[in-house]
């Protein structure tokens, strides 16, 4: 850790006690995952932080309210608290677990460490999909196929028929 050094204490006539001490001069950072954290409706979604090497006083949550930061637990999840789960790991790890997301699960979270030097937080972003959202591709490919072959069973119909007749289908007089 940075900031630490070691003594070593020699008593007379006992083995030699080896201290660590370390002098922490600012609020230690939390750590969280850069990317989103993704999950489908209905699924559950865990966003972690965790603060290595220090040890928190107390963690707390904060979901991203428009303009204003709702503290867990808040009304909503006094209302539904089989659906929220806050759990701490250790004293340096925190866990946000919700289950049974919906569409207004997703959205900016924050958790903040509270230190003897002060407070840090961590932002954290949620999206919920719907099952749908990984469908949309295919279901574009699918109406591609589906329209190509359209029209090469339309193009062989008229061809067919002008090799019949021996003139175009569609002839302009």
């Amino acid at each position: 850790m940075e900031g630490c050094g070691s003594s070593v204490v020699m008593v007379a006539g006992t083995s030699s006690l080896k201290l660590q001490r370390c002098l922490v001069s600012s609020v230690p950072k939390i750590e969280r995952k850069e990317k989103p954290t993704i999950s489908y409706l209905r699924y559950p979604a865990v966003m972690t932080c965790e603060c290595h090497g220090y040890t928190a006083i107390s963690w707390t949550w904060y979901m991203t309210n428009g303009s204003k930061q709702v503290r867990f637990p808040s009304v909503c999840q006094v209302t539904q608290p089989d659906r929220y789960v806050i759990s701490k790991k250790s004293a340096s790890i925190t866990e946000l677990k919700i289950l049974k997301l919906t569409k207004e699960d997703g959205g900016e979270y924050s958790c903040e460490a509270t230190f003897e030097l002060g407070k840090s937080e961590g932002r954290l972003k949620l999206k919920v999909l719907s099952f749908m959202a990984p469908l949309k591709p295919f279901i574009a490919i699918v109406i591609e196929v589906v329209t190509l072959v359209a029209l090469i069973v339309c193009y062989e119909i008229y061809s067919t028929k002008v090799k019949r007749t021996g003139k175009p289908f569609l002839a302009f007089h």
